[in-house]
């Protein structure tokens, strides 16, 4: 009987003191967001009516992210070079690497992409010479990603031919048979990586410069919605195309991981833009004091 009591504290005694598995890591936990002027937030922006004047306080990709997820989730990381186009052989490592550091529990990098497809120069610098030299440079760009286990979210590339002459050169964008071949080996790269989401923004963008209208599930935009999503430059979208952007990128994640789900994030539009207005209030700089009359 003593031998049995000896054992049976020596058993609970070891319960105890064994460490419990840690509880498993939500996706939306520790979310890095990196990329380019989309990302960094060119041209997006939310109106604040003053007393005498409207604000436009400057807003990013990752502020509407931030006003779609409910409040428990949080960005750990935002880096965006409004500057990628100039050496993506640069800026990437450095934003992948940034990221990486943060150790997060989802990436998304929803334009980190594109200047390796888009842009004048190829991996060491030359002027892209056809097909090949980009796709030499797309495979650099893919090459970043791989370090990462969580998920990362990226897009397709889209046609945006339509920005020549605008914000883009013909130089920089890739012939059609080259936009294909890079949106092919994307998605061969993307199917041999189980941790790999790909946002459909080709069609997407299709659709917007055909003017038609498309759904993101339930969410309807009729035809004639373009210029309310897509700046005048044919590029960059606007605050409301972030909002959608940032629908497709959650529902894309929701869709492909068990783990995310409604709950997770807002799905009401009119929601988001409350709390991005809200979001802006708090950044905005207080406009200044009116000075009494005579007082210089």
């Amino acid at each position: 009987m003593i031998l049995l009591a000896l054992l049976m504290m020596a058993s609970n005694a070891y319960g105890q003191n064994t460490p419990t598995a840690p509880p498993p890591t939500h996706p939306l936990d520790r979310i890095a967001v990196i990329g380019a002027s989309v990302s960094w937030g060119y041209g997006t922006h939310v109106p604040l009516q003053r007393e005498r004047y409207t604000h436009r306080e400057l807003v990013n990709l990752a502020d509407v992210l931030e006003a779609t997820l409910v409040d428990e989730y949080d960005l750990a990381h935002h880096q965006a070079d409004l500057l990628f186009f100039r050496s993506p052989m640069t800026s990437g490592p450095m934003l992948a690497q940034g990221a990486h550091a943060a150790a997060p529990t989802i990436v998304i990098g929803l334009d980190y992409l594109f200047w390796y497809g888009y842009g004048h120069a190829g991996v060491e610098g030359e002027k892209h010479t056809g097909t090949d030299s980009r796709l030499a440079l797309l495979e650099e760009g893919l090459a970043t990603l791989e370090a990462f286990n969580c998920p990362v979210v990226i897009s397709d590339f889209p046609d945006m031919s339509p920005a020549i002459g605008r914000v883009l050169r013909a130089s920089q964008v890739p012939s059609p048979e080259t936009l294909t071949a890079l949106n092919e080996r994307l998605h061969v790269w993307a199917t041999e990586h189980d941790n790999i989401i790909v946002i459909p923004l080709a069609a997407l963008t299709s659709r917007l410069q055909r003017n038609e209208g498309f759904d993101i599930e339930e969410i309807n935009y009729p035809a004639g919605s373009t210029s309310a999503l897509l700046q005048a430059d044919a590029l960059h979208p606007t605050t409301e195309g972030d909002i959608a952007l940032v629908q497709m990128i959650l529902r894309g994640i929701d869709n492909t991981t068990e783990q995310v789900g409604e709950d997770d994030y807002h799905r009401d539009i009119e929601l988001i833009r409350s709390r991005l207005e809200a979001t802006a209030r708090e950044q905005a700089t207080p406009p200044p004091s009116p000075q009494p009359a005579g007082e210089d």
